[in-house]
Parts: structure tokens; C-alpha cells; sequence
């Protein structure tokens, strides 16, 4: 019973062992589960709620761009509007245009150039062309001249003759106006109708682009982004940067169009929005990374030491299991027919004694317990039997014996 219940101790052992190996390798497995799903779960929903700020931060900014450009128009628009009935209260005076273009520009910040634009020989002594422009030159200096002529023949141009053929105030395409005020504009123009509802002449007001172009093209919600203007027929009034070329599946682009048709697009790289997700996964994954290794090397630092410690315990195993069969081989295997005895020790070995002697046709017993139990109880039971045996002599008295195996016993023995 003693030799199994080792056997099933130290096999118990190396099951307990791969079992405790199995378990740090499971948990080094598990430990990376986790840390690769929480570094995706992060990175997904990371990446998806910056995707969903930019969109509402560029969308803000469009929004933004587009309600300027259209109080901006208002204002120009506003400012005409309001101009025309001066043109039909002074129509008897010809030069008196001059001074009402001159009043639309220099009471309007935004209003560079100004016209009233008559229909051929409306003046007969002003000849077929008659203009009266007023403008602002680079120095701020308010000019004037006659815009009409041979070389410059407006009639043709969209802002006189859109309007003045359907009857209705509208913005023309941006331009580059060579005979006027040598700068990009676009005109907002209004006819100017008489008592029958006949358009007669149209006033203008120019609108220099390149504040607003400057304005659009500084728009960078996101480093790499950029803001494209466009007219209402699909000009550009600012374009993406040169070599830059719009991927669809790559890119975040919001648009809005402002009243008078023009459309303002603000073009995101996705690469530049998510640079913060993937500086934040990198962290993560890092973090992650040095967890697991501290994991391991735990994992690793505890199973060496528990197999050094199972290595130890196997040791000693192995060697109560030779002391036990070392003991058992002491005492005595062989009886005579009556007489049979058995020694079950509680552990692998004990103090626990029995011995026989045969002499004068009379069987002597001896039986004995040391005190305490394992290694030492059974050293001292090994001494104890071999004195005993040795000094039992036929006709001795047993006290004398025990009293002498008793005085052995103590010696240099506390």
C-alpha cells in the first residue's frame, strides 16, 4: 500500500505539473486574445468616431464657407438692388452714372467696379457704346471711364447680355476682366427697366474673387486637405493643389452649394484623420506587446521554479521509496507457519518495529513503536531493533536488557 501510495503521489506530481504548464500556456494564449481584441475593438471604434468627427467638423466648415460667400453676395446684391431706382431718377443726365456707380463702389467694401451698361445708341451723342465704369485701382484711387468700345464690345459679354435678355438680376461667370479692373470678378447684374417693363440698360457691380479664392484656399480642416471653389458651371475658381488626385475610398469630400449656384468642397485623406487612431493603436499594440511579454516571462519564471521544486519532490520520493523498501527489507519476510505479521506505515516509512527470535524451542517477540513518524522515526527504530536483537542473549533477564538497550539509546542523544 505504501509503494502504491508513492507511485500514485509522484504521478500525481507530473500530471499536476503538465497540467500547471498546460494552464500558463492557456493563459499566455488567452492573455493575447484579449490584448489583440481590445487593440481592434479600439482601433475600429477608434478610427469610425474620428471618421464621424471629421465628417461633422468639414461639414461645419462648407456650411461655414458657404453662408459667407452667400451674405457676401447678398451685400453685392443688396447694394445693386438698391442703386437702380437712381438710374431711372437721373436718366435725363447721362454723366450723372458716373456718380451713382462711383456712390455703389466706394459705399460697398466688397464692390470693386460698377457700370450702367446702355443698349446701343441709347445716347445718341454718346455714340453706340455708352458705360459709364467706375472703380477702385491698386492704390485705392477712385477711377472712371468710358467701358464701351469697338475693341471692348460688351454687348457680347455674359453679364450684359444674360440679363438683358432674360430680365432677370444674375451673377455671371468669374472672369478676368481686361477692359475694366484687370482682376478676377464676377458681376452681379441687374436690368434697369423703364415705365413698360423694356430693359434699357444694366447696372453692375464687380465682386473681386481674389479675396474669397485667398479665403477658400486657406481652408485645411485637417493637415493634407484641401478646399475646391467652383463657379455654377463648373469652373474653378480654386482647385486641388497640383498632382493631387481625389480617391474616392480613401478620402472624406463634403459639398454645398451656395444661392447663386457656386459649390465649396473640402477634400479630407483619410490617412490624415486617422493618424491619431493609429498613433493611439500603435500604443496600444506596445502596451500590449510588454504585457505579454511580463505574462511569459512570469509564466516562465514560475514553471522553472516548479519544476525545479517537482524535480526536488520526485528526488526525495525516489529516495523514501528505496528507504521504505530498505526498511521493510529489515525486518523479517519469512515465518514459520504459525506465525504471520504485517506493517502498514502511515506514510513512506515509520517507527513501527516487530522482529522474532527463535531459541530453546521458544519464540521471543518483540514489538515497538519510536516515537513520531518518516525519516527519523524510522532511523531511531532501525538503531533500537538492531540492539535489541543483538543484546537479547538466552537467560538474560529482559529488564537487564531493556535497561541496557535504554542506556545505548540515550547516549549523545538529547
Amino acid at each position: 500500500m505504501g509503494v502504491l501510495y508513492q507511485n500514485w503521489g509522484k504521478y500525481g506530481i507530473i500530471l499536476a505539473m503538465k497540467a500547471l504548464n498546460k494552464i500558463s500556456v492557456y493563459v499566455v494564449l488567452l492573455s493575447a486574445l484579449l490584448f489583440t481584441g481590445i487593440a481592434v475593438f479600439v482601433a475600429v471604434n477608434t478610427s469610425s468616431m474620428m471618421t464621424e468627427e471629421a465628417v461633422r467638423t468639414v461639414r461645419s466648415v462648407v456650411k461655414t464657407t458657404v453662408g459667407r460667400i452667400d451674405r457676401l453676395m447678398s451685400e453685392v446684391e443688396l447694394a445693386a438692388n438698391n442703386s437702380v431706382w437712381l438710374v431711372g431718377e437721373h436718366i435725363d443726365d447721362p454723366n450723372y452714372m458716373y456718380k451713382i456707380t462711383q456712390e455703389l463702389v466706394g459705399n460697398n467694401e466688397f464692390v470693386v467696379g460698377s457700370t450702367v451698361a446702355f443698349r446701343p445708341n441709347y445716347y445718341k451723342e454718346h455714340g453706340y457704346f455708352f458705360a459709364p465704369y467706375s472703380y477702385q485701382n491698386e492704390r485705392g484711387e477712385m477711377c472712371k471711364r468710358q467701358l464701351g468700345t469697338a475693341e471692348n464690345d460688351y454687348f457680347t459679354q455674359e453679364w450684359y447680355s444674360e440679363p438683358m435678355k432674360s430680365g432677370v438680376a444674375s451673377w455671371c461667370e468669374p472672369y478676368f476682366d481686361e477692359g475694366g479692373g484687370k482682376i478676377l470678378m464676377s458681376t452681379y447684374s441687374v436690368p434697369v427697366k423703364d415705365a413698360k417693363g423694356e430693359t434699357y440698360a444694366i447696372l453692375t457691380a464687380d465682386l473681386s474673387l481674389e479675396q474669397l479664392r485667398g479665403y477658400v484656399a486657406a481652408i485645411r480642416p485637417y493637415p493634407q486637405s484641401y478646399a475646391i471653389l467652383k463657379s455654377a458651371k463648373g469652373g474653378y475658381l480654386v482647385g486641388p493643389p497640383k498632382g493631387v488626385k481625389i480617391a474616392n475610398d480613401k478620402t472624406i469630400m463634403i459639398k454645398d452649394k451656395a444661392e447663386n449656384g457656386w459649390s465649396v468642397e473640402i477634400v479630407c485623406p483619410m490617412t490624415e484623420i486617422l493618424k491619431s487612431a493609429q498613433r493611439l493603436v500603435i500604443k496600444i499594440i506596445i502596451f500590449s506587446a510588454s504585457g505579454l511579454a511580463l505574462i511569459f516571462l512570469l509564466s516562465w519564471f514560475y514553471s522553472s521554479r516548479l519544476q525545479r521544486a517537482t524535480a526536488e519532490r520526485e528526488r526525495i520520493a525516489s529516495e523514501l521509496t528505496i528507504a521504505s523498501k530498505i526498511q521493510a527489507g529489515i525486518l523479517p519476510r519469512v515465518f514459520p507457519d504459525y506465525v504471520a505479521a504485517k506493517l502498514r506505515p502511515a506514510r513512506e516509512v515509520g517507527g513501527d518495529l516487530y522482529d522474532f527470535i527463535e531459541r530453546d524451542g521458544k519464540i521471543y517477540f518483540l514489538i515497538g513503536d519510536a516515537s513520531g513518524k518518516g525519516v527519523p522515526a524510522a532511523l531511531f527504530m532501525v538503531i533500537g531493533k538492531t540492539l535489541l536483537k543483538d543484546h537479547t542473549q538466552p537467560g538474560m533477564d529482559l529488564g537487564e536488557v531493556f535497561s541496557e538497550v535504554n542506556n545505548l539509546l540515550c547516549e549523545a542523544n538529547s
